[in-house]
């Protein structure tokens, strides 16, 4: 899930949406609400990691990515958003 974007980023310019809400169970506060990358150039994700082998193996600043996204936790569908790479920050 998506956490954060930060304002004009590759990210919020390619409309992601962050975690915009917290649930309290028992004594733990949780973040929810955000999208859910659920591949990136059809390649499945299931953790950060894979992401991130994803990029640096395979991309550059400037190159497109195609994410699919479960959209602030409608499970029923999936959306394509594409984003343009830019400079890591440092």
């Amino acid at each position: 899930m998506i956490i954060t974007i930060v304002t004009d980023s590759p990210a919020d310019n390619a409309s992601l949406n962050g975690s915009d809400q917290t649930k309290i169970i028992g004594d733990t506060e949780y973040l929810i609400g955000g999208d859910v990358i659920v591949s990136v150039d059809g390649k499945e994700v299931r953790k950060i990691e894979d992401i991130l082998i994803h990029l640096q193996r395979e991309k550059s600043v400037g190159d497109v990515i195609e994410l699919e996204v479960i959209r602030s936790g409608d499970t029923e569908k999936t959306e394509t958003v594409t984003v343009v790479l830019g400079q890591r920050p440092s």
